[in-house]
């Protein structure tokens, strides 16, 4: 039986939150095991992480490493999470430390969503130019 809009909508939602859960209990692993194998994650910017990532392996690796350039983990505050059929839109503001200098930026993420996994990440930074002063 084919799933009706809502229920692609509902899908999306649960797949988020639950990646969201995975991610804020610290449990990166299995937040990462939401990712389809050809998972492309994508950040803007020109700072050394900025760049289209492809496959599982590499995402995980480039989100690993912009983790670890903090001095802890950042903090997200997540304000709306949009849901649709094929894509989930969270704007959040996240703040972190870096080698004692501080950051707050807003950004909008949207995951692409196919088949209960997550198959592509967006970022969107309202500040491109502070988030690559931050991590140049």
């Amino acid at each position: 039986m084919a799933s009706t809009a809502h229920d692609l909508r509902e899908d999306n939602r649960t797949l988020i939150r639950r990646y969201a859960e995975a991610w804020s209990s610290g449990d990166i692993r299995s937040a990462m095991s939401f990712y389809s194998e050809d998972v492309v994650l994508r950040l803007p910017g020109r700072n050394p992480f900025a760049g289209t990532f492809e496959g599982r392996d590499e995402v995980v690796s480039a989100i690993e490493a912009i983790r670890g350039s903090f001095d802890d983990l950042p903090e997200v505050d997540v304000h709306e999470v949009l849901v649709g059929e094929e894509h989930v839109a969270v704007l959040a503001t996240e703040s972190g430390r870096r080698g004692g200098r501080e950051i707050t930026f807003r950004r909008i993420v949207v995951y692409g969503c196919t088949d209960g996994e997550i198959c592509s990440i967006t970022v969107f930074h309202e500040d491109a130019y502070e988030v690559d002063t931050f991590f140049s």
